[in-house]
């Protein structure tokens, strides 16, 4: 181990990128800087198509605290909107009329304790698990149990692949946005 830490602003943009470079066509990226992201509640917003529909996301990235274990800075109050960004980010996203969610960065050696999985397509993987997603209406629900870590979190959340190339059907409790759309692509 080399005590560097990445942070989750270098993540998300190294995250990106590799998005941008594999999928120039099917994915439109909008990253907002920090005074952006005080209006808006989220990192980046997404465009997806499948060459026919498209699919909106309005995203707020975390990562999780290596000593904790937990998303240090989930319950965030943005001062200048009065509010806390959970609530901004659900009230931007409703405006723009597409879904608000959680992009979970999980760097975990081993499996962790207590986790939830609830991909219904791909065995327990924990390459799957580096980075997942969940609607942020289910991740209040789970601030509001007390809940900040990756086990409590892993009860609303699924992997990334789940949200674009799940064979299977995605999320019987249909809080993916996934869940509500036709736009599916194949795993690789």
């Amino acid at each position: 181990m080399s005590g560097i830490s990445r942070s989750e602003e270098t993540i998300t943009d190294d995250f990106l990128l590799d998005v941008w470079r594999a999928h120039l066509r099917e994915v439109t990226t909008f990253q907002f800087n920090k005074y952006e992201e005080s209006f808006t509640g989220a990192d980046w917003e997404w465009w997806l198509t499948d060459g026919q529909q498209w699919l909106g996301l309005l995203i707020q990235a975390k990562r999780l605290g290596p000593k904790s274990g937990k998303y240090e800075a989930i319950r965030h109050w943005v001062r200048s909107a009065g509010m806390w960004q959970i609530d901004r980010l659900q009230k931007q996203a409703s405006l723009k009329g597409i879904d608000p969610l959680y992009c979970f960065y999980n760097h975990c050696p081993v499996w962790p304790e207590g986790l939830t999985w609830k991909c219904c397509a791909a065995p327990h993987n924990l390459e799957l698990l580096g980075c997942t997603v969940a609607h942020a209406t289910a991740v209040q629900g789970q601030l509001a149990q007390g809940g900040a870590g990756l086990p409590k979190m892993s009860k609303v959340s699924y992997p990334l692949a789940c949200l674009v190339c799940c064979s299977a059907s995605t999320d019987p409790d249909r809080t993916l946005p996934c869940g509500r759309t036709t736009l599916r692509h194949g795993c690789a």
